[in-house]
């Protein structure tokens, strides 16, 4: 387990030092709520909330089926996480949430730096990263990112404002 500390750029309101660690099934209920919250924190009405709550529900398949990290505190609330799947010397990022009282504090920009290792690691080439409007300063921040606006998925409606991203 990797400890970082506020001297990494974590600004974390009190904990001075988040673990990054890989989720296991136990964390599934965390993860879940997180990732609920966290959408539903960048302005999303109730209609759009209820189309995606099975979509944003982590089960025991999503620890087996790609890598997904987490931030935690010293207690063990856990204050973000993303997930990360590589075939191919190509990645794929499809989910990264952050707890909404913490956002913009710099956990996001942690676990970024922990995708872009990982990913190097099991030897992606490319990372294709699906993405909020509320993710792209963060994506754009290394001036490696173009983003695209995607259209929505049909069960989304027209409310949904994502972004496909490539890091080349």
């Amino acid at each position: 387990m990797t400890t970082y500390s506020a001297e990494f750029g974590v600004r974390a309101s009190d904990p001075t030092s988040l673990k990054l660690r890989l989720a296991g099934i136990d964390d599934c209920g965390q993860l879940s709520h997180l990732a609920i919250s966290s959408k539903a924190s960048n302005g999303y009405d109730e209609d759009f909330m209820a189309a995606c709550v099975a979509e944003f529900t982590v089960d025991e398949k999503w620890p087996s089926a790609r890598e997904v990290w987490l931030a935690e505190d010293e207690t063990g609330r856990v204050l973000g996480f993303f997930d990360l799947r590589v075939e191919t010397k190509h990645a794929e990022f499809e989910a990264s949430f952050i707890a909404p009282a913490i956002k913009r504090r710099g956990v996001g920009r942690l676990l970024w730096a922990r995708l872009q290792k990982r990913a190097q690691a099991l030897g992606a080439e490319r990372i294709t990263i699906d993405s909020d409007s509320e993710a792209r300063p963060l994506l754009r921040s290394d001036g490696r990112c173009w983003s695209a606006r995607r259209p929505p998925p049909p069960s989304r409606g027209a409310s949904y404002r994502g972004w496909r991203s490539e890091l080349l």
